[in-house]
């Protein structure tokens, strides 16, 4: 399924499978990290277990991008899901690693 966030016109989407979330913004900073909270409302009704978020799409993540998805996968794993991310470009690949967080990682880089 694909859902857009409401109130947004310029592409802000994400695609929801049952086991995979397609993030489909460029960045993700402060302006685009409430998606996280309008997924987790939809996530309830689609995923499994087991989900993985593929940021493929995301060439730009700071530092406020980085907390929200911290804080998304702590509201996942109250729910008792397990998220992983996958398709990092190098940049934000490097985030992740500078910041110790590959145990969220999907694939490891």
């Amino acid at each position: 399924m694909k859902y857009s966030r409401p109130g947004t016109s310029d592409g802000q989407t994400v695609r929801i499978s049952r086991t995979r979330i397609k993030w489909e913004h460029e960045e993700c900073t402060h302006a685009t990290a409430s998606a996280f909270n309008w997924m987790s409302q939809k996530i309830k009704r689609v995923a499994s277990r087991k989900i993985v978020l593929d940021m493929s799409a995301c060439k730009y993540l700071n530092v406020s991008g980085l907390h929200s998805l911290i804080e998304w996968n702590n509201d996942l794993v109250r729910q008792g899901i397990d998220m992983r991310v996958s398709g990092l470009s190098p940049t934000v690949a490097r985030i992740f690693r500078i910041t110790k967080l590959e145990w969220l990682l999907a694939d490891p880089v």
